[in-house]
């Protein structure tokens, strides 16, 4: 074991040094993944359905689709609402 290593050093040095540069990459190429959506920051009509909106969370997932559920219920069922337009 001590031949081996006096011997093969540098290359422990280099395979070490790729897999530590392989997993920066890969943490550097996932972190910044992020949703677009660019209409989360719609404003939604006041009067529909004739409801007081701000007691209502509002989501809106990928087909554009907004759901909405009351902030005080202890259900989290979320209702569909509408389909905004882009």
């Amino acid at each position: 074991m001590k031949t081996f290593l006096k011997e093969n050093w540098y290359k422990l040095m280099i395979g070490s040094s790729m897999i530590m540069t392989s997993f920066g990459f890969m943490i550097y190429a996932i972190s910044p993944s992020y949703a677009n959506n660019n209409i989360s920051k719609q404003n939604i009509d006041q009067n529909i359905g004739g409801k007081d909106w701000n007691q209502y969370d509002f989501l809106i997932d990928d087909k554009n689709q907004i759901w909405y559920h009351d902030k005080n219920s202890n259900k989290r069922d979320w209702y569909y609402l509408k389909t905004v337009k882009n």
